[in-house]
C-alpha cells in the first residue's frame, strides 16, 4: 500500500526523532477516542431527563455536561499537544531528505548529470519532499479515520454481532471501490508530474542562462 510504502520513509528519515512519532500517534489516538465517547455522554444525557427522578436531574445532568465538556477540553488539548509533534519532526525529515538527496547527487558522475536535466531532477526531489512533508503533518487524519471505524464498529458488536459484520463487509466493499478510484487517480498524476518535470526542466535552462537569453535578446 502507498500508505505504507511513504510511511516507511518518514521513519527512515526521523532517525533520532522517531519517538515523537510514537507520541504523536498515541496522543491523537486517546484525542479521537474522546470524539467517539462524546456521543455516549449526549446519550446519558437525555436518558436523565427519561429516568432521573426530578429531585436528581439537575445533579446527574449537571454531572453529565461537566465530563462532556472536559472531553472536548481533553480531546482539543491533545490534538493540539499531537500536532505540534508532527510539525516539528515532519519538519526535520524534509530537512533530511533534502540533505540526503543533495549528497546523493554530488556523488553521482558526470555522465549521469549530463544525460539527465537539472531542473527536472530538483522538481523531482521538490516535489517528493513536499509530498513526504505533507503525508507528515496529516498523520492525525489517519489516526482519526483509524479510530472512526474501528471505535464504532467494535460498539456496534457489542450491540449486535451480525450489523457489526455486516457494517464491516459493506466498509471492505467501499475501500475496494475506492482504492479502483485512486488508481486511476495515481496514473493521472503521474501524466502530471512527469509534464510538470519536463516544464520545470525547460524552465530552470532558460533561467540559468538568462543573461545569454537576454544579451542575445532571445527572450521573445
Amino acid at each position: 500500500m502507498a500508505f505504507i510504502s511513504i510511511f516507511k520513509q518518514l521513519w527512515r528519515f526521523a532517525g533520532p526523532d522517531r519517538w515523537k512519532i510514537i507520541v504523536y500517534i498515541i496522543v491523537h489516538l486517546f484525542s479521537s477516542a474522546t470524539a467517539i465517547f462524546i456521543p455516549y455522554v449526549f446519550a446519558q444525557i437525555l436518558n436523565a431527563f427519561q429516568e432521573v427522578p426530578a429531585d436528581e436531574i439537575f445533579d446527574v445532568i449537571t454531572y453529565w455536561t461537566l465530563i462532556w465538556a472536559a472531553l472536548i477540553v481533553a480531546g482539543d488539548l491533545l490534538h493540539r499537544f499531537g500536532r505540534w509533534f508532527e510539525f516539528d519532526v515532519t519538519y526535520k525529515v524534509k530537512q533530511r531528505f533534502m540533505n540526503h538527496y543533495y549528497r546523493r547527487m554530488t556523488e553521482l558522475p558526470m555522465s549521469w548529470h549530463n544525460n539527465h536535466a537539472s531542473g527536472d531532477t530538483i522538481n523531482r526531489i521538490n516535489i517528493s519532499g513536499n509530498a513526504l512533508y505533507q503525508f507528515g503533518i496529516t498523520q492525525f487524519i489517519y489516526v482519526q479515520q483509524f479510530t472512526n471505524f474501528w471505535g464504532p464498529l467494535i460498539a456496534l458488536a457489542f450491540l449486535s454481532y451480525e450489523i457489526a459484520l455486516f457494517s464491516f463487509l459493506v466498509a471492505v466493499i467501499a475501500v475496494i471501490v475506492i482504492r479502483r478510484f485512486d488508481r486511476i487517480m495515481v496514473r493521472m498524476y503521474r501524466r502530471l508530474n512527469g509534464i510538470e518535470h519536463k516544464i520545470s526542466a525547460t524552465f530552470y535552462d532558460y533561467v540559468s542562462n538568462i543573461k545569454s537569453i537576454i544579451t542575445l535578446r532571445l527572450g521573445r
